[in-house]
């Protein structure tokens, strides 16, 4: 094939090209195959995920614990939330230093330390008993405050009869306040329920969930940011003090755009091309010319 021929059909051949590529988007990482710890779930390098840092020496614990190098299993680290567009799902992690209610931080969410027990506390499995971890959500207000709670999501720590259905009694419900998130579960959100991934334990350590259909919460857009806020806790294990993350405002989550060509640009580029074309064989012919 001459090279004029050559140029000409590789030209010509670009708007094949971008017709069989279909749509070209901007490279995402969508979060995906949940394993229970937050800082994998959701990494700090995804941008489509916002972090809260939480204060890593504010929550009391018997001396006994910190003689041994254990950490409270209420101890939060960081707060995670991320968006997926497509799903309108949120997934949100809370990060703790040590295993989620894991209250004596001796490695067992489940089961106390002798001096747990000799305290007069209890460690529950499965975060039962009156522990809690609980995050909720509000409306953003007026020039980006906060508005109105619109849910908690999470384990309550008065647990109802027939519990909230998923993993560890794991609820979606309507905000009612009655002093402070682990007891502010009303009416449940049967459309919001996403899913608890693990009940806490070594392998699964973390306090990670989703929340479906959010963008149909009224007032509520994850596009164009919300509250958030978190509390992890128990009344009842004595050995340990709570921890609770403040309000904090999340901005909002765009969708990654979408670049389609339109039928336009085709046109445009295979002309484009065709004349490209022409003006070669032209040159080549003017060349021929010259040398006869």
């Amino acid at each position: 094939m001459r090279q004029s021929q050559l140029v000409c059909a590789c030209l010509m051949s670009l708007p094949l090209l971008v017709l069989s590529a279909g749509p070209i988007s901007t490279a995402r990482a969508d979060l995906v195959g949940l394993t229970g710890d937050a800082a994998v779930d959701l990494p700090a390098s995804n941008t489509n995920v916002f972090v809260i840092q939480d204060r890593i020496d504010d929550v009391a614990q018997a001396s006994w614990m910190t003689a041994r190098g254990w950490v409270t299993g209420w101890n939060i680290q960081d707060l995670r939330v991320g968006y997926d567009a497509k799903a309108d799902t949120l997934t949100v992690g809370v990060n703790f230093i040590g295993i989620a209610g894991d209250s004596d931080g001796n490695g067992d969410p489940g089961g106390a330390d002798p001096l747990t027990t000799a305290s007069g506390g209890i460690d529950l499995p499965h975060l039962g008993g009156r522990k809690s971890i609980s995050v909720g959500f509000a409306k953003l207000g007026p020039n980006g405050t906060m508005g109105d709670t619109v849910l908690v999501a999470g384990v309550p720590a008065i647990k109802t009869p027939a519990g909230g259905g998923g993993i560890d009694g794991f609820t979606v419900a309507q905000f009612v306040d009655r002093g402070g998130l682990a007891y502010s579960y009303g009416a449940s959100l049967a459309g919001n329920v996403g899913n608890l991934a693990f009940d806490p334990s070594a392998a699964h350590p973390d306090f990670v969930f989703t929340l479906s259909n959010v963008s149909q919460l009224a007032g509520f857009s994850p596009a164009t940011g919300f509250w958030i806020s978190a509390f992890a806790g128990s009344p009842d294990d004595v050995v340990a003090g709570e921890d609770t993350v403040n309000w904090t405002h999340v901005p909002g989550f765009l969708p990654v755009p979408q670049i389609v060509p339109e039928p336009s640009s085709l046109v445009l580029l295979s002309l484009g091309a065709g004349f490209a074309c022409c003006v070669l064989r032209r040159r080549k012919a003017s060349r021929v010319q010259a040398r006869a």
